[in-house]
């Protein structure tokens, strides 16, 4: 599901593309731009543009904006306290920045710009210019970020694994790391917990929970692999849907 980069940009595009309806009403794009409605009557539409994967967080606006004429994709915010343009948070480097994800003020994405893909964060609150968390000569990609702590995936095509970070401490570990996983999946955090779907068993698909604090997993539930495949995975509080 997450394999080579280009299949990586295409699936989030899809699920950026699901979100869509959920969260605004697409107008009509022309050939020249393409237009996100939010449902607060906030337009917004670029020449040469345009926008996908809208984000809510607070009262901010996360978005993909990609230049039609370059194909280059770029992290946009919009405050939706003030009526001003959108502001770029990735750099306008010649290459992909995409796979937003955001918590309040802080956001996080997957760049391209180097020879593997790489993880960045940003808080918006405050003048700190963003920061690269990961430099490997290995793909980190899919982050996720809930408070201070974000969750990404790190490692090739044949398999990978979950990596943490939390923003506050510094600290960086790995996601049950004495269990070997395969390829984890349609990963999510919430409060210091991480829900991921995974085949550690051969034949079998595992749901499980990971708490960072205190390094334990439960498994939430298995079922045959033949016969069942998880699906956008969600953590809130207790409760995984």
């Amino acid at each position: 599901m997450w394999g080579v980069i280009g299949v990586r940009r295409n699936r989030r595009l899809v699920s950026g593309a699901l979100v869509l309806g959920v969260v605004c009403a697409l107008t009509a794009p022309s050939a020249a731009s393409g237009a996100l409605v939010f449902s607060g009557g906030v337009l917004l539409t670029a020449m040469n543009s345009t926008y996908t994967a809208p984000l809510t967080s607070g009262p901010y606006v996360y978005v993909t904006r990609e230049n039609i004429s370059t194909g280059e994709r770029d992290v946009q915010v919009y405050d939706r306290r003030t009526s001003a343009v959108p502001t770029q948070l990735s750099p306008a480097d010649g290459h992909d920045q995409y796979d937003h994800d955001a918590s309040g003020d802080r956001v996080v994405w997957t760049s391209d710009a180097e020879a593997d893909s790489e993880v960045w964060y940003d808080d918006i609150g405050d003048a700190t210019p963003p920061v690269k968390i990961t430099s490997n000569a290995v793909d980190d990609f899919g982050p996720a970020i809930d408070g201070n702590w974000i969750v990404w995936a790190r490692g090739d095509v044949a398999s990978w694994s979950l990596y943490w970070k939390n923003t506050e401490t510094g600290v960086t570990g790995m996601v049950d790391p004495n269990v070997a996983t395969v390829r984890p999946q349609e990963w999510d955090v919430d409060r210091g917990r991480v829900v991921y779907w995974d085949e550690k068993v051969a034949g079998t698909r595992g749901i499980y929970v990971y708490d960072l604090e205190s390094a334990s997993e439960r498994t939430v539930t298995t079922m045959a692999a033949s016969t069942y495949t998880p699906g956008h995975l969600r953590m809130h509080g207790d409760r995984v849907t």
